[in-house]
C-alpha cells in the first residue's frame, strides 16, 4: 500500500531484500477486508505500510486473525494512536509487530520499536536511534530538554544528508549546530526511547489557547463510529482560526453530529472541540499515508462540504 517511489517504501523492499525474503505486488490500495484477503491470496507473511492500513485492517477484524502465515507488521510513515496497541494484541496475537519512525532526510529509517504483546509501559514509543545516530529534543531556543519534556525533535549521525539539492536557504535553516530540526514534537524517556507526539505544524492557536489536531483526531476515532478522520485548522471569523473536522462514517452510514459534539466536549478542552464536522467518503492521503491538509480545507470552500 506503499507506492515504490517513496523512501519509506524503498527501505521496506530493501530491508526484506536484504533478509533474503520476497515481494508480492498489486495494483491499487487495499483497505479493511480486501487487504486482509490480498496478503492471504499471495501467501504474505508480513504487511508494511502506513498507520491508516493497519487501523482500517483491525476494524474489519471481528476476532483474531486466522491466517497463521502471517508473522509480522511494520507500521512506519505517520503517528498511530496509542490505543489502536491493546486492539493489536487481541485481534493480531501471533505478529510480531514493528513500529518505525524514519526521515528522508536520514535515508528513511530512524528509530524502531520490536513491540512484545502486552508491553503497556512502551505502547506509543518509536524505540532508539539506530547505530551511528542521535536524537535529541530541544525547545525553541534549541536549548536541550530533560527526559519526559516535549519539545522539537532533532537528529545528528552518519546517516543525516547533507542538505537539500539547490535549496541552500532551506538548509541553512534546518540543519542547526544540534543537528536536523525535523519538525516533529517529541519526548525522550530515561531508556533513551523516543515518543514522537505531532507535527510542530499540528498544533493552532485557537483564541489564544493552543490546540493539537491529533489529540482532536484521536477523540473523533475513540467514539468508534468513523472509519477514517482528519482534523485541520481553517480561518475562522470569530476566533481567527479553529479546527474543522472531517470524517468517514463507518460502513457508509450516519451519525448524529450534536452527539458526537456532545461526546468531544467531555474529553477535550473547550478550544479543541471542533467549530465544525464534515462527513466526507474519503481523506485524501498521500501515498505515504499522511493527510493532504491542503485538499481538506479546499473542501471547505466547496458546495459538497456540510457541518
Amino acid at each position: 500500500n506503499t507506492p515504490p517511489f517513496y523512501t519509506s517504501a524503498i527501505c521496506h523492499f530493501l530491508t526484506l531484500l536484504a533478509a533474503g525474503g520476497g515481494m508480492a505486488a498489486t495494483g491499487g490500495f487495499q483497505f479493511g477486508d480486501g487487504l486482509l484477503a490480498e496478503i492471504g491470496a499471495k501467501g504474505c507473511t508480513g504487511f508494511g505500510g502506513a498507520p491508516v492500513s493497519l487501523i482500517r485492517a483491525l476494524a474489519a477484524l471481528d476476532s483474531p486473525c486466522a491466517d497463521r502465515r502471517l508473522s509480522f507488521w511494520v507500521s512506519s510513515g505517520d503517528r498511530l494512536p496509542v490505543r489502536y496497541f491493546s486492539e493489536i494484541d487481541r485481534k493480531l496475537p501471533g505478529v510480531t509487530f514493528f513500529y518505525l519512525y524514519g526521515l528522508t532526510e536520514v535515508s528513511g529509517r530512524l528509530c524502531v520499536m520490536r513491540r512484545r504483546k502486552g508491553d503497556v509501559a512502551k505502547a506509543g514509543s518509536v524505540g532508539a536511534p539506530l547505530p551511528g545516530m542521535a536524537v535529541t529534543v530541544r525547545d525553541e531556543t534549541g536549548a536541550l530538554l530533560p527526559p519526559g519534556e516535549t519539545g522539537e525533535v532533532h537528529v545528528s549521525g552518519d546517516l543525516l544528508m547533507e542538505g537539500y539539492l539547490d535549496r541552500p536557504d532551506l538548509s541553512a535553516c534546518s540543519l542547526t549546530p544540534h543537528g536536523f530540526k525535523t519538525g516533529d514534537l517529541g519526548r525522550l524517556d530515561a531508556d533513551g526511547d523516543l515518543w514522537i507526539e505531532g507535527r510542530l505544524d499540528d498544533m493552532v492557536k485557537v483564541g489564544g489557547e493552543k490546540v493539537s489536531t491529533t489529540q482532536v483526531e484521536e477523540a473523533l476515532r475513540a467514539t468508534g463510529l468513523f472509519a477514517d478522520v482528519a482534523a485541520v485548522a481553517v480561518e475562522d471569523e470569530a476566533v481567527g482560526r479553529s479546527v474543522a473536522a472531517f470524517v468517514v462514517p463507518r460502513d457508509g452510514g450516519s451519525f448524529k453530529r450534536v452527539a458526537v459534539m456532545k461526546e468531544l466536549r467531555t474529553v477535550l478542552p473547550p478550544a479543541s472541540v471542533p467549530s465544525r464536522i464534515v462527513p466526507v467518503e474519503t481523506i485524501p492521503r498521500t501515498g505515504s499515508g499522511k493527510v493532504e491538509r491542503g485538499a481538506l480545507r479546499s473542501l471547505m470552500c466547496g458546495e459538497g462540504a456540510s457541518s
